[in-house]
């Protein structure tokens, strides 16, 4: 057999690693929500520990000088022209949660490409109109058209169907860490980080913090992040006389947020939406806060049995949990068990390599689509 022959069946053997990937996000930073967090961290992985060339291409602007700071490049709004630029250059496509306001580009230059879910297209109790349903089956079909679908937890992977694989997400433990003592740190402040959205549930964190002032309990809340119901909170907060209580940050750079957490005592997520994981959480424990979290989607799997669940939407709860947290040192010391044992289980590097493995795998079936597809019906 001829060394040409031989080099050949190598190649098919061993294919060439891809080396250059186009992440499509909705939203990223400099807006901190899981999704736009998790976009940053696996361009800097897929870069750093992978040698991709990475280029994030999203919807959301950010300020002139933002992205110059960042260690990979980042096409915002792009044009018909960028984006298709954009995915002709790219050997795989990933697709961090489906943005398939983009995949037209693909259907004009195929690539290999990976979905990972990380929010549900159907929220419970809202109800959509025939047109939106048609639109969410056309999608849905899509995303099991991908050439690897994953899922960032078990809630998520039964609500796409499709047998995808499930990657946890992690958290930046290069930016999230312990820099002051847990043990010293005053039980009445607490956190918040996300989007200042209605599904976050802050309105009935208000509610809950104003009758602990009721009851005499001093308590500070840190809010940390930006959304379209900011003006409503802030009103609500007034309302109920808890100003002087409550810090609005806006959007802050990790490092600031991980100060911020390392300020507080307890980091609260009162989600009333469909959550699919919290990476937050993850970020609070390993900056050394116990967790109180609502119970609800994937929030329990991201904890992992550690912390503090709390009914949805149910300010009693959320007064009687806070108030343990505040007054009893045994409630408080059992949030806080298993908490950097949980955090240190869902480090960065155990999402991006195993992202990175199926970024691998999805270029692989592009140079062998006929076994991939005999895969699929298996």
């Amino acid at each position: 057999m001829s060394a040409i022959h031989d080099g050949r069946r190598a190649a098919a053997v061993h294919p060439e690693p891809p080396r250059r990937v186009a992440i499509f996000v909705h939203r990223f930073l400099p807006e901190t929500g899981g999704i736009e967090v998790t976009a940053d961290v696996l361009a800097r992985g897929f870069q750093d520990r992978h040698g991709a060339e990475v280029l994030v291409v999203t919807r959301n602007e950010a300020p002139a000088d933002f992205d110059a700071d960042l260690p990979y490049r980042v096409l915002r709004a792009p044009s018909h022209r960028e984006l298709l630029a954009a995915v002709r250059g790219a050997d795989v496509v990933f697709h961090n949660n489906a943005l398939m306001q983009f995949y037209w580009a693909q259907l004009l230059c195929p690539r290999p490409w990976v979905v990972t879910m990380r929010a549900v297209l159907r929220v419970p109790g809202h109800r959509i109109s025939a047109p939106r349903e048609l639109v969410l089956k056309v999608k849905e079909r899509l995303i099991r058209r991908a050439t690897v679908l994953a899922a960032n937890s078990r809630m998520m992977a039964e609500e796409i169907g499709g047998d995808p694989v499930v990657v946890h997400n992690s958290y930046r433990d290069q930016v999230f860490f312990v820099t002051e003592p847990v043990q010293g740190r005053d039980r009445h402040r607490l956190a918040f980080v996300g989007r200042l959205s209605a599904d976050k549930g802050i309105d009935v964190l208000l509610d809950a913090v104003a009758r602990l002032q009721g009851e005499g309990m001093p308590v500070h809340v840190d809010l940390i992040g930006s959304g379209d119901e900011e003006p409503e909170l802030r009103a609500r907060a007034a309302e109920l006389g808890v100003t002087e209580a409550v810090h609005f940050h806006g959007n802050v750079p990790g490092e600031q947020v991980n100060e911020l957490l390392n300020r507080a005592a307890v980091m609260v997520l009162p989600s009333t939406g469909l959550e699919t994981f919290g990476t937050v959480v993850l970020e609070a424990q390993a900056a050394g806060c116990a967790v109180a979290a609502s119970d609800i989607g994937g929030i329990p799997e991201a904890l992992g049995g550690t912390g503090v669940l709390v009914p949805p939407g149910d300010t009693d709860a959320w007064v009687r949990v806070l108030r343990s947290l505040i007054l009893d040192d045994a409630a408080f010391a059992r949030a806080h068990a298993g908490r950097q044992e949980n955090a240190d289980a869902h480090r960065t590097e155990a999402m991006v390599d195993r992202y990175w493995e199926l970024v691998v795998q999805a270029h692989a079936c592009a140079q062998r689509p006929r076994r991939c597809a005999e895969g699929r019906r298996r």
